[in-house]
């Protein structure tokens, strides 16, 4: 730029010299006599002539010097532009590629991309789409949930995730949605993005698990003897009905604490606590006892003699995840057993540290039921006492399933049916079916309903027992043994 700057005075200089040179020799080859005077005009014109195209060339020079730095900025530019085409492309490719519904809208709430997965969630296509409102693609009143949701992004300039539930064109659906805000360099949010989750098996898998916690808080309040639950830290998961009824811990008070300090059992015999849990390998594992009696203290210093059996709990991985205790009163078990046999002489029994159960691996007993939370139940109830527990959600699955077994070295050996089954086969109807198969088929009969005609002459109708819900873990256990003995 320096030489640019000095050319009109350099081609200036340079005409004065040029054109004062040649008038010179010019007057001297002629001889004239004035040459002082006539030398001024060639210099005037000189001066001026080349000012003029030293100016011309310093123009020039300076349009070649702004088109060589067009130029370069247009290639720069066409870089940027190349790899933000290339970025573009990525973007929208992994955008496809997500499993998620992806969006983004301008600041005046206009769709800019969406992928396949938004489309088949709003029931169409990008190029129904784009470049409109969720007013143009949704019922209104959907459309004005999501305007909602993208105000607030707006306005807070900042993430929200929210959780929902709509009608779309695909059914009905429960989103979890993180709404964002895209802001520039400046600061100004040019745009806001949401990518959709759909949450509606967890929803749904959420309110199945809420529904059977019911059903077990309800057989638990039921059921006649106490149920606790630990953790492997030998903290109270579960504390029942039963369980603060014989210990005198109140439930909410019970839970969250360590059994040492809600359920204590002694040893009748040393005195000394009878232990859960023993060091095993450097790490505490659970110990299963079979029907044990021991001493409990009551939280107000009563002492109450039970019958106790534990269980370690494991996952489906096969660790142990901690223990269940299921406790009666001693006494009321002695009752009950007087009740059942009222001519037969019952001496007092004597009682060891452990009284191992008579283990019948070898019987398979089968319960059908249509509710899965009675069928656990049951099964964990009976599985304390060494049983191999069969499910049946209804007659026709329980006569299948009876079948199948019948000819094999491992025949189921006790059903318990339940009577009723809504919509499906039912107990009465299954167990004349059973019957024609094998005839010398033991089955019960169990129902809520105590005063039903077929529960009070249950004989009748092809069954050799009964037992009424919800079920007693002493009376199922006493019940399936005589009919096992039948």
């Amino acid at each position: 730029m320096k030489k640019i700057k000095w050319l009109p005075l350099f081609y200036s200089l340079l005409g004065f010299v040029v054109l004062g040179v040649l008038a010179l020799i010019n007057l001297n080859m002629t001889g004239t006599t004035i040459a002082t005077k006539l030398l001024v005009l060639p210099i005037i014109v000189g001066l001026l002539g080349g000012y003029f195209l030293g100016l011309s060339r310093k123009k020039w020079y300076e349009k070649n010097e702004a088109l060589n730095e067009t130029a370069a900025e247009l290639k720069r530019n066409m870089k940027e532009v190349e790899a933000n085409r290339v970025l573009t492309s990525n973007l929208t490719r992994m955008m496809e590629s997500l499993p998620l519904p992806v969006s983004l809208k301008d600041e005046n709430f206009r769709y800019l991309l969406a992928n396949r997965q938004y489309e088949t969630l709003t029931g169409t296509t990008w190029e129904k789409i784009k470049g409109k409102t969720d007013f143009e693609v949704f019922p209104h009143p959907i459309a004005e949930l999501f305007r909602e949701q993208d105000e607030k992004v707006i306005n807070r300039k900042e993430a929200v995730s929210i959780e929902e539930t709509v009608p779309l064109p695909v059914g009905i659906k429960s989103l979890e949605t993180f709404r964002f805000p895209m802001v520039n360099d400046e600061g100004h949010l040019y745009a806001v993005g949401g990518i959709c989750t759909d949450i509606t098996n967890l929803k749904q898998a959420e309110d199945s698990l809420n529904s059977q916690q019911e059903q077990l808080d309800v057989v638990l309040r039921c059921i006649g003897e106490g149920v606790i639950v630990t953790d492997c830290d030998r903290k109270v998961m579960m504390f029942n009905q039963k369980a603060e009824e014989l210990t005198e811990h109140d439930c909410s008070e019970a839970k969250g604490a360590l059994l040492e300090n809600v359920y204590l059992p002694l040893d009748p015999t040393t005195g000394k606590a009878v232990p859960f849990w023993k060091e095993e390998a450097g790490m505490r594992s659970p110990v299963e006892y079979a029907d044990t009696e021991v001493i409990i203290k009551t939280q107000m210093g009563h002492s109450q003699t039970v019958v106790q059996k534990t269980v370690t709990l494991k996952d489906r991985f096969g660790q142990k995840t901690g223990i269940l205790i299921i406790f009666h009163s001693a006494a009321s078990l002695r009752e009950e057993q007087r009740e059942h046999s009222p001519s037969a002489e019952i001496s007092e029994p004597q009682y060891t540290k452990t009284m191992e159960p008579p283990v019948k691996k070898e019987a398979i007993i089968m319960i059908m039921d249509d509710d899965a939370l009675v069928r656990k139940t049951c099964g964990l109830m009976l599985a304390t006492k060494g049983y191999t527990m069969l499910q049946a959600k209804d007659g026709t699955e329980a006569i299948e399933l009876y079948e199948s077994r019948l000819k094999t070295r491992q025949p189921i050996k006790a059903i318990i049916m339940d009577l009723t089954v809504p919509g499906a086969m039912g107990g009465l109807e299954a167990t004349d079916k059973i019957l024609e198969l094998d005839p010398d088929a033991r089955i019960m009969v169990a129902s809520g309903y105590s005063n039903d005609p077929i529960m009070a002459n249950y004989s009748e109708y092809g069954f050799l027992a009964r037992i009424e819900k919800p079920f007693a873990v002493q009376r199922l256990i006493q019940t399936v043994e005589e009919l096992l003995e039948h």
